[in-house]
């Protein structure tokens, strides 16, 4: 990896070839998975099969349950292959919802960047949300090229994370 620029006349130099630097490991390597946990059936419908056209690999779940189940078992087996990239998930859901989900997935072990989506936010879900370690917290309605830019954002991110 590249070490920081020194000076601001060689940052743009230094960002240049950090970015190339990831997209020849991204290329190397799977496309990102995404697990999408959303109960309204269209709607993860929809999501998923713009996930799928904008290249990535998507496991989608109706409850934060079934997500859990998933993580635990990928966790179990050791399969980090199945481990996720990303997790966008909705809030409101029967059984466990997104709160519930998010902090289980901060007790098993990885920090895997979340994005939880919301159609009822308030200052105090975004608050919880941010407490429990959400990296990204965005309120329904929201296009869907919205939701692709912080996706990519904390993929890129996660990219850049020594060791990683």
């Amino acid at each position: 990896m590249q070490r920081t620029p020194t000076s601001y006349r060689n940052a743009d130099r230094w960002a240049d070839s950090v970015v190339r630097a990831w997209h020849r490991e991204q290329q190397a390597r799977l496309p990102p998975l995404i697990l999408l946990v959303e109960d309204d059936d269209a709607y993860r419908d929809v999501l998923s099969e713009k996930m799928l056209r904008d290249g990535f690999h998507v496991a989608s779940t109706e409850n934060g349950a079934h997500a859990l189940h998933f993580l635990q078992t990928s966790l179990k087996e050791k399969t980090d292959a199945y481990l996720p990239d990303l997790i966008v998930s909705d809030i409101r859901m029967p059984g466990l919802d997104g709160f519930e989900l998010l902090d289980a997935v901060r007790e098993i072990g990885p920090l895997i960047p979340t994005i939880l989506l919301t159609g009822f936010g308030t200052r105090r879900h975004q608050e919880k949300a941010l407490r429990l370690g959400c990296d990204q917290f965005l309120n329904k309605p929201l296009s869907y090229e919205t939701l692709s830019e912080h996706m990519r954002r904390l993929l890129l991110a996660r990219a850049l994370e020594p060791g990683h």
